[in-house]
């Protein structure tokens, strides 16, 4: 992580309290994730914030509405890791020793109409 969002002990640095929508921007790791105007945003490319491991953990830090956060950073990264491993499975090709990933990942993104109530799912 860039100086000025994890210490090097691990600490989370904390900031000003802001509100994103209804989600409490409370620390740097928070605004590097979702404050696209925030001084450290730019320590990763959108390429970069459009992989799986970036979006996993984006997910696991942000949490939801209850969520209750950590101070320190190695909770989200042993987490992140963990889940990570379950998810992604990798096949090494015996003539090539190649590796190659076999897992299929998908995005999901959900559109309400407003013609109605219901949720559909794309």
């Amino acid at each position: 992580m860039e100086v000025g969002v994890v210490r090097q002990s691990g600490s989370i640095c904390k900031c000003l309290e802001e509100y994103l929508d209804d989600l409490c921007v409370a620390d740097e790791l928070r605004k590097v994730l979702l404050v696209e105007g925030s001084d450290h945003y730019s320590c990763y490319s959108e390429e970069e914030r459009r992989q799986l491991l970036f979006r996993m953990f984006k997910h696991i830090c942000l949490g939801g509405p209850i969520c209750q956060y950590e101070d320190e950073i190695g909770p989200y990264l042993d987490t992140c890791k963990r889940l990570y491993k379950d998810i992604v499975s990798v096949l090494k090709d015996a003539d090539t020793e190649k590796l190659s990933i076999t897992s299929l990942v998908y995005k999901v993104t959900v559109r309400v109409s407003n013609s109605c109530s219901s949720i559909v799912c794309i």
